[in-house]
């Protein structure tokens, strides 16, 4: 390793080190796989794009080039809560970009994107961000400020060892990440099966062999004694009820000032809950926690009630901090986590606490009389226990992951700064 003379970096201007600085195309996704992938502000989630979650955008061909996002781009958002949220296009996909988002080409012959990937985490990128948004309605920045943040930029080569080293730290938690959206689909898979499609109750009930339901359906035949082999006069399966929300868990308002207690704690307002994902990745420091405080536990479900359509429904991997535009969600009965968890987070639930929201500029979910009225899928307490077992493993591991990724970031966030700053020698 090697001291980087410290002469050989540059103090430049975003906007004057990158080809091309535009706004994205306006215009509707669509569900259907027509046209490019079309990347939202709701799809940058600070540094990562989920693409599978990205829907489609019909765009017309004279335009495609011009929207065209290409390997090295950086997406900025630019209004909202999330102003400054950013991603570096790290693949090949064939995707445009929103109205909502800002692009930003690097200028390959001096900036190595990926090192760009990691001045933008930087707490100077995001104290300018603080400086520079304004707005009271809608607060936001647009790309004239943004073009004018500085930065220190070292020596090509020097860029990209300092990737390097940030980013195969980040390799390790998109692996965990991974891991997790794979035991999220798995969790879901069995809600849907059990609960919603009554897969097994179907198979018994058209006289299939126990042994090929268990096998196909990957359960005991314990599990499958539990299970009723006919429906009622309702269509739902025999003996099975549908449960009030209000039923199963408690609203909890457990209203806290901020102090010493709140600094110590994560601090997790509804901006660091994301989106369509059960685990919760981001929080902020326990300084920043300041009014309407609520407390939550380990193992509490996190439902964002500002704009339920953003469906931000997440289980909490340790004890902190949100806010009153959060639901805390608790089981009263510890065994009907699993359920109460993949209840609310079903599209149905998301609907109908949208629908019946008030306000309309800002509509929040109300609990009272109204989504603590919302009809869970039917179910019976035994199976709603086995559905637990085997269910809670996967959220357990989800929660170590997370708490593993909040380790792996603090490593890099601690020798972010020193490296982007030449103090480390690489």
């Amino acid at each position: 390793m090697e001291k980087i003379k410290m002469t050989e970096w540059k103090e430049v201007k975003l906007g004057d080190v990158c080809l091309d600085v535009s706004y994205g195309y306006t215009a509707s996704a669509t569900s259907e796989k027509i046209g490019p992938k079309f990347l939202r502000i709701t799809d940058v989630v600070p540094y990562f794009i989920h693409w599978d979650d990205v829907p489609y955008c019909n765009i017309p061909e004279d335009l495609l080039e011009r929207y065209l996002l290409k390997k090295g781009d950086i997406v900025i958002a630019r209004t909202g809560a999330t102003s400054g949220y950013n991603a570096v296009i790290d693949n090949d996909i064939k995707a445009v970009y929103a109205s909502y988002l800002i692009r930003f080409r690097p200028n390959p012959e001096n900036v190595f994107s990926f090192f760009m990937k990691y001045v933008l985490k930087s707490e100077k990128y995001k104290d300018f961000i603080k400086s520079n948004v304004s707005g009271s309605a809608q607060p936001g920045i647009n790309a004239q400020v943004l073009s004018q943040f500085s930065f220190s930029l070292p020596p090509l080569d020097v860029q990209r060892k300092i990737a390097g080293i940030l980013g195969a730290l980040d390799d390790k938690i998109e692996v965990l990440r991974a891991q997790n959206k794979t035991l999220e689909q798995m969790a879901q898979a069995v809600f849907q099966s059990w609960f919603v499609d009554f897969d097994i109750v179907r198979a018994k009930a058209a006289g299939l062999p126990a042994a090929d339901v268990c096998k196909k359906y990957h359960i005991t035949p314990d599990i499958y004694d539990l299970f009723p082999s006919a429906f009622s006069a309702d269509n739902l399966p025999l003996g099975w009820e549908k449960k009030k929300l209000g039923d199963m868990v408690c609203n909890v308002k457990e209203n806290i000032k901020a102090g010493k207690e709140t600094i110590i704690k994560p601090y997790v307002p509804i901006d660091c809950i994301s989106s369509k994902t059960l685990t919760l990745y981001e929080s902020k420091s326990g300084e920043e926690a300041q009014s309407s405080l609520i407390s939550f536990r380990q193992k509490d479900i996190l439902f964002g009630a500002m704009r339920a359509y953003f469906h931000k429904v997440c289980i909490a991997p340790y004890e902190g901090t949100t806010r009153s535009t959060a639901f805390v969600l608790r089981p009263y009965k510890q065994k009907d986590l699993s359920f109460s968890l993949l209840s609310v987070f079903q599209k149905n639930c998301i609907d109908f606490a949208s629908m019946n929201s008030k306000g309309s500029t800002m509509p929040y979910a109300v609990w009272d009389h109204c989504l603590s009225d919302y009809q869970t899928e039917a179910s019976s307490s035994t199976i709603r226990d086995a559905f637990n077992n085997i269910v809670e493993p996967y959220l357990d591991k989800l929660i170590e992951n997370s708490k593993q990724i909040r380790t792996l970031e603090q490593t890099r966030d601690t020798l972010l700064p020193q490296l982007i700053s030449g103090n480390i020698e690489v």
